[in-house]
């Protein structure tokens, strides 16, 4: 269970550094 948590969260994370980067670009 807190394996497919950590998964989970550091999958969202990703999306939000992709975004943050994104941002950053425009």
């Amino acid at each position: 269970m807190d394996d497919n948590k950590n998964l989970l969260l550091n999958f969202i994370s990703s999306i939000k550094n992709k975004n943050d980067i994104k941002s950053q670009l425009y």
